[in-house]
């Protein structure tokens, strides 16, 4: 017998909605891929670990093309054939780069696009909730209950009611010939899903105007006495009045400070002291404490006697030969580059003697090394045409100055979230549905489930809940004194 071919059962094709066969809408849909997010997350999570292991371009070195150069011909050392490639992918400024913020762009579009697709379904839970559910819910809910009761659908129902209200719930009724309740509490927790999502945006709305507006310079550098304008901040300086370290008699520093005055225009602002984690701040400007060192005064003067340079040089880099501290040395007017080199710490340096530095004088325009003098103290040494004399030893002060015009925000972001997740997590939002429905002898069948979802407090709620229901359904099968009935 020839078998009958198979039968073929096509599923009708569910309908495309107009919306999302539109480019705009086609990127609506993207932008709420739970997978997008977390390829963003990921990405930008590299970028940070990235900004975080690199060497970072300081904000005012950034800003002067010069000393950009400059500090990329260091970062070599370190990162050889690959420092200009890293440059280019601006590895270097991670944090202030277009693909970082880009990224932190795509991140914010894509939390605020699953927000606004989540409103819809919040609000009808919390706003306009579903009363009546199918008598198949009740036999398939996880988390229910059944009494059988000897009184009219409507009657049972008011004992519900009663009884759901006692446990601290709300209730809403649809009417008919069986009765359906809806009880919940907490509803407005649901919100926090919104004040957590807002949050979240908030902080990295805020991430982006402190790249945006704001900057960091991890290395401005004030020696004692100096007073030396902010690079990034128009009209403010600085000036170190004081410098103070306490050691411990086992060596290492027990804490240090700096005596600041700011001044805005040249108008004394703010006075103060400056500690580790104890920051100065001024016209939203943050003064952090974060190292410092020696400082080798110096004067120059020219053949005709003008006074070319006196103040401190701080001895804030380090030799790639011999570990020795040294700093740069302004010589305006002049062709050369000079730095002032210091002994290596901890050894006899004969090539530095105690008393002396070095001074190294570089072409600028080939950067090839035109002389090598030492500078005794209180001696004039003549050199290239000028005269240089190592007055004594001071010290100088580390900052980091920080501008963030996002900070307030974060904070603010920061609350939004803790409020958000204490709503959620300790206030969530319960859900019970109850259904009356009439019986051939005159009676009525009350079931009762609840929402299956991840709250470990559900159960014992619901119990707690179900308790009450039955007594309030007790009192009342007892008040219309009927018999037959029982609970």
């Amino acid at each position: 017998m020839k078998a009958l071919p198979a039968v073929q059962r096509r599923t009708p094709a569910t309908p495309v909605s107009p919306w999302l066969t539109n480019p705009a809408g086609q990127l609506w849909h993207s932008l709420t891929s739970v997978r997008l997010a977390l390829i963003l997350i990921l990405l930008i999570a590299a970028g940070t670990l990235a900004g975080t292991l690199l060497d970072q371009v300081p904000g005012s070195v950034a800003s002067d093309s010069a000393a950009y150069d400059r500090w990329l011909d260091g970062a070599r050392d370190r990162y050889g054939v690959f420092t200009d490639a890293m440059a280019r992918l601006q590895l270097f400024n991670v944090f202030s780069s277009i693909w970082y913020r880009g990224l932190i762009a795509l991140l914010v579009a894509s939390i605020v696009v699953c927000t606004v697709n989540r409103w819809s379904s919040i609000r009808l839970q919390v706003f306009s909730p579903r009363v009546r559910m199918n008598p198949a819910y009740f036999d398939r809910a996880r988390i229910g209950a059944t009494f059988s009761v000897a009184m009219p659908p409507a009657t049972a129902a008011a004992a519900v009611r009663q009884g759901i209200r006692s446990a601290g719930y709300r209730s809403l009724t649809d009417d008919g010939e069986s009765v359906a309740l809806y009880a919940d509490r907490f509803r407005f927790s649901r919100l926090g899903t919104f004040l957590t999502h807002l949050g979240l945006v908030l902080v990295l709305v805020g991430a982006i105007m402190g790249r945006v507006w704001g900057w960091s310079d991890d290395q401005f550098i004030l020696a004692q006495g100096a007073t030396r304008e902010v690079p990034l901040a128009k009209d403010i300086s600085v000036k170190l009045e004081q410098f103070q370290e306490e050691w411990y008699v086992e060596g290492p520093p027990k804490d240090f400070s700096s005596e600041l005055v700011i001044y805005d225009k040249g108008q004394e602002v703010k006075h103060g002291t400056v500690r580790v984690n104890s920051p100065m701040s001024y016209a939203g400007i943050s003064f952090n404490q974060a190292f410092f060192g020696q400082v080798a005064i110096v004067d120059v003067h020219d053949a005709a006697g003008n006074d070319i340079f006196n103040e401190g040089v701080p001895l804030a880099w380090t030799s790639t030969q011999g570990k020795r501290p040294l700093g740069l040395i302004d010589l305006p007017g002049q062709q050369l580059t000079g730095y002032i080199v210091g002994p290596e710490p901890g050894t006899y340096d004969t090539a530095v003697p105690l008393g002396t530095v070095r001074l190294e004088l570089y072409d600028k325009s080939t950067n090839q090394l035109v002389k090598i003098e030492s500078l005794p103290r209180n001696q004039d040494v003549q050199s290239e045409g000028m005269t240089f004399r190592f007055l004594r030893e001071s010290q100088f002060t580390g900052l980091k100055v920080v501008k963030d015009p996002g900070v307030n925000v974060v904070w603010v972001a920061s609350g939004l979230m803790v409020l958000g997740l204490v709503m959620v997590f300790w206030f969530p939002h319960r859900r019970m549905w109850a259904l009356c429905s009439p019986r051939a002898d005159g009676g009525a069948d009350v079931r009762l489930a609840a929402a299956s979802q991840r709250d470990l407090g559900l159960e014992k709620d619901f119990e707690q809940v179900t308790a009450k229901v039955r007594r309030a359904l007790t009192r009342r099968q007892q008040d219309e004194k009927k018999g037959g009935g029982h609970v």
